[in-house]
Formats: C-alpha cells, sequence, structure tokens
C-alpha cells in the first residue's frame, strides 16, 4: 500500500489531458507523426482530395483538409475521446482490418498536446460545426462554422505545453522533409487521391489522381524520379492469397542510401525486416557491395494472416507464417528481375533522333493540319529545321521509302505518292493471319533461341500458328516457322512480339519495320492512307 509518511505517493487518477499526453508519447513523435495520422484518417473517411499546409515544419501549424464522409456533430465529441473510433468494435475486428486508424487514440492524444481544432460537415448537414478541447478533463466545446463536406483539422503549436517535447525537434528543414517523405508514400499507396503539400504558403508538391497505367506512372515520376520509371521493370505476382505488385529497379540502376525503397502491406507503408532481408536476398546475386536497390511493392495479403497491431505508430507488422511470406516475396522478385533482365538485354534503344523532339513533334502537328500539293512538301515542313536524314531511315533510292516514329508503337511511313500510318497491333495481326493461311513449314537454317520467361507466350502462339519449338534449360529453340513467315527477319520479329504480348509494351524497330513493308507490300496491315487520320492521331494525343 502507498504510504505517503515513507515519501510513497498514493495512487491517483491521472487527468484526462495527462492521460493523453503520456499516450502522444508513443503516437505523436514529431510533425510527421501528426500528418501521417490525420492524413490517414482522411483515407478512411472515403477521401479523393487532400490538402495538407505546413507552415514553420509543422512546429506552428498543421492543417489536413479533405473532402471525405464528414463526422456528424454529435459525433464531434466522441471523435476526440480516448479510445473511441469508428474502425473497430470488438477483439475478432482486430483480426480483419481494412482501415488505417483502429485505436481511436490518434485525435485525443494530438489534441492534447497542441492547440487542436476540427471543423467537419456531413453531407445531410446544413452546416458544418467546430470542436475544441479545453482544460485537464479536455471538454469539448462545439460551434457553429462554414464548411464544406468533409473535415479540417488545424493542428497550432505543438508541443507547446510540453516543453521538453518541443525542445527534442529539428529545425523546420529536417521536420518538413520528415513530412514530405510521408507524404511521398501516401501517394505511392493511394495514386487514386490528389494530395497537395503546402510548406509556408507555397505549393511543394502536388500529386494529381492517378486513374490509368500512363498516370500511374506519371506520377511514380514525381515521387521516385524519371530514371527509376525509366530503368525499373513492372511486377505482378500472385500465388494463391498472396499478391506482390509494383516496380523493381533493374541491376543498372542502384544507389548507395535505401531513399529509394518503398514497401506496402496492404497499402500500409511498413519497415519489416523479414521483407527487407527477402529483398535482399532476391537482390544480391546482381548487386555492387555496399550499393542499394530501388523499389516501390505492395504486398496484398488477407488481413487474418497478418498483423498490425504490433507498434504504436503500425510501421511494423507481424506475420502469421513468416517462412510462407519470405518464400513468396524472394521467388516472385527472382523471377521478376531475371525477366526484365532479359528483356533489358535483348532489348536495343536506338539513339534518339531529332524528329523525336517537341520541336519536330510540334511541327508535325501543324503540318497534319494543313493540305499540301505533295508529301515531299508535308515532310518539309514537319522537318522544318532539322536534317532530313537523321530522322529518317532511307532504305532504297528506287523505294523512296522514309519512316518517321510518331510513338513506341505508331510510325508513319512516307513515300513516293503514299502517306501510311501503321501501329504494331495490327502489325502483328497481319503477320499471324499470313501464317494460319497456309500450314506449311519452313525449316529455319539457323534455330533462333530465346529466353524461358516467354514460354507461356509461345505456347499460345504454337496454338494459332504452325511453329516447332523445343524447351532447353533455360532456353526456348525454335526450329521450323509457317512458311508465309521471312526467315530473315523472323528473329527480330519474334522477340517484340512476344515481348508485346507478355507486357504490351514494346518499341518498334524501324529497320524490321522497313524492311517488313517491302518484304510484305500487302495493304491490309496499315493502319491509314490519309491525312485525316493523321490528324485523328494528333486529336487523340492532346
Amino acid at each position: 500500500m502507498a504510504n505517503t509518511a515513507t515519501g510513497h505517493r498514493p495512487i491517483v487518477q491521472l487527468s484526462t489531458q495527462l492521460a493523453n499526453q503520456i499516450a502522444a508519447g508513443e503516437v505523436v513523435e514529431r510533425p510527421a507523426s501528426v500528418v501521417k495520422e490525420l492524413v490517414e484518417n482522411s483515407l478512411d473517411a472515403g477521401a479523393t482530395q487532400i490538402d495538407i499546409d505546413i507552415l514553420n515544419g509543422g512546429k506552428q501549424l498543421i492543417r489536413v483538409r479533405d473532402n471525405g464522409y464528414g463526422i456528424a456533430k454529435e459525433q464531434l465529441e466522441l471523435a476526440l475521446a480516448p479510445h473511441a473510433t469508428s474502425k473497430i468494435s470488438e477483439l475478432d475486428d482486430l483480426l480483419a482490418l481494412y482501415s488505417f486508424g483502429f485505436r481511436g487514440e490518434a485525435l485525443a492524444s494530438i489534441s492534447s498536446v497542441s492547440r487542436f481544432r476540427l471543423t467537419s460537415k456531413t453531407e445531410s448537414q446544413t452546416q458544418g460545426w467546430c470542436a475544441v478541447t479545453e482544460g485537464q478533463r479536455m471538454a469539448v466545446k462545439l460551434s457553429p462554422a462554414p464548411a464544406t463536406v468533409g473535415t479540417c483539422i488545424d493542428v497550432e503549436e505543438l508541443f507547446h505545453n510540453t516543453p521538453a517535447r518541443r525542445r527534442f525537434l529539428r529545425t523546420d528543414k529536417t521536420e518538413f522533409a520528415q513530412i514530405d517523405t510521408v507524404i511521398r508514400q501516401m501517394a505511392l499507396a493511394h495514386p487514386e487521391v490528389t494530395i497537395v503539400l503546402k510548406h509556408n504558403q507555397r505549393v511543394v508538391k502536388r500529386y494529381k489522381a492517378a486513374f490509368s497505367g500512363p498516370q500511374t506512372e506519371q506520377r511514380l515520376a514525381v515521387v521516385c524520379g524519371q530514371e527509376f520509371v525509366r530503368q525499373s521493370v513492372r511486377i505482378a505476382v500472385e500465388h494463391e492469397a498472396l499478391s506482390v505488385s509494383g516496380w523493381l529497379s533493374l541491376p543498372s540502376y542502384h544507389r548507395s542510401q535505401t531513399d529509394g525503397q518503398y514497401f506496402f502491406v496492404n497499402h500500409r507503408p511498413v519497415k519489416d525486416k523479414v521483407l527487407n532481408h527477402a529483398i535482399r536476398e532476391a537482390y544480391h546475386p546482381h548487386l555492387p557491395e555496399g550499393r542499394h536497390a530501388s523499389y516501390v511493392l505492395f504486398l496484398t495479403i488477407p488481413p487474418d494472416q497478418v498483423d498490425v497491431n504490433v507498434h504504436p505508430t503500425k510501421h511494423e507488422v507481424r506475420f502469421h507464417d513468416v517462412r510462407r511470406v519470405h518464400d513468396f516475396v524472394v521467388q516472385a522478385l527472382e523471377q521478376s528481375l531475371h525477366q526484365g533482365i532479359e528483356i533489358s538485354e535483348h532489348t536495343t534503344a536506338e539513339p534518339t533522333a531529332e524528329y523525336d523532339s517537341e520541336a519536330y513533334r510540334s511541327n508535325l502537328k501543324e503540318a497534319s493540319q494543313n493540305h499540301y500539293q505533295s508529301y515531299a512538301d508535308f515532310i518539309r515542313t514537319a522537318y522544318r529545321g532539322n536534317d532530313l536524314k537523321q530522322g529518317t531511315d532511307t532504305l532504297d533510292e528506287q523505294q523512296n521509302l522514309h519512316l518517321l516514329r510518331l510513338d513506341n508503337t505508331t510510325v508513319l511511313v512516307v513515300s513516293e505518292g503514299k502517306l501510311v500510318m501503321i501501329d504494331l497491333p495490327g502489325l502483328f495481326e497481319f503477320w499471324l493471319a499470313m501464317a494460319q493461311a497456309s500450314s506449311v513449314q519452313s525449316k529455319l537454317l539457323f534455330p533462333v533461341n530465346l529466353p524461358v520467361m516467354y514460354s507461356e507466350q509461345l505456347t499460345t502462339l504454337t496454338e494459332q500458328v504452325s511453329i516447332e519449338s523445343q524447351h532447353r534449360e533455360q532456353q526456348l529453340k525454335i526450329t521450323a516457322i509457317p512458311e508465309a513467315w521471312n526467315s530473315e527477319l523472323f528473329a527480330t520479329m519474334i522477340t517484340d512480339y512476344l515481348q508485346f504480348q507478355s507486357t504490351q509494351h514494346a518499341q518498334l524497330k524501324l529497320d524490321w519495320v522497313a524492311s517488313f513493308i517491302v518484304s510484305y507490300p500487302d495493304d491490309s496491315f496499315q493502319k491509314s492512307s490519309t491525312l485525316a487520320a493523321l490528324k485523328e492521331y494528333f486529336r487523340g494525343e492532346s
């Protein structure tokens, strides 16, 4: 028993404010911690637009505004109470968490160490309401406030009432850098949400919502850099209830630091020793000593197979079957890296000529809007100020054939009195149709060897056309092809075809496309032969 006579203090009930401040010691480490908790609440509320305003590294102000569902007036007081949440209601809910927050202590903890104001409005309400906390009992005071549907939270003078905590904060620049890191993670994990980050009233980052592959890659480039996107390989592997997707840097792209590494479990950013070990194991044969890979990876696992209630900041997780997860990640990464390395070794980038420049594209777009006496005038307009030879492959002076790349899968072919657009899918469709018209085979003088990663695509192809192939160790060997195919072009074309079927990404190589046109002067694979189609192309591009 406590005894005051001997210097021991009696047991007392802590005030609500003090209890919350103690809890804040675990949840609120620095301004970035506040931003993380508030943005996660916005995501849980179904927000599609989140605006974050920061003053002086978050020490003076952190404001997070969203367009989520909002909080009803009668729920505001409870929202600021400790251990109050809408995310779970019983113990079993912890085994199937789909939300980011679940402890119900973030708002109470943050409000206990700052000047806190919460303004919210639901769609069914005619006006918004503002909630502030006062006194040691953290009493909530409500008042009407102008607001749009959603929630806005202001956190001012963080740690103003806990000077010891405030002294541990670093410079404004350092604290904001931590906030920026948090927002980068959120931007990667939730591409469908627009996020705007301001510091000292200046927009620092604007992540536009992405709803397509190119838009997602553009957002990825904003976070990780264009060079990472260019030197990375997509990964998408599933096995039973596990799946991993994202981007892996090729071995040619490595860094001295680990700041380009992002791993998410069920879209929650995590730091896990098991996952780190799996990634290092997959990359170990490919990277120089002391260098680090970059990656953005998303592991999806049933919620009942992972425990996220391990650490107050929820950065750590515990897997129920550690070995299964570890081995799955290693094998998925090894397989994807092997395929990426094979593709990069078999794909030689052509030198970028003047016709790929913005000036050329602008000229070409302008040229497509006008009428000319001849196609020679058209070409001269498109190549205004450029050397024509740099932008074309001339096959033969008698053929007078020029190829101009419009994008990775579309080429403009210009010859005497003729202008056609060719796209890669249409060309391959024509190529297959030629083979399907006859079952006669032609033995290859020199068999064509392909990486084993194309085995699935090659199996599908052999079901459509008459091809003889052998599977030997790590290689696929093709010994016979349809007689209708040009054997000299086959080795180059088959690699591009299988790559296109595997990734839907391939770059038209002007040499074999030009040879193909000369070898097969049939018009059925041509996309169009009119300037009107070129105009339509640019309308669709803009």
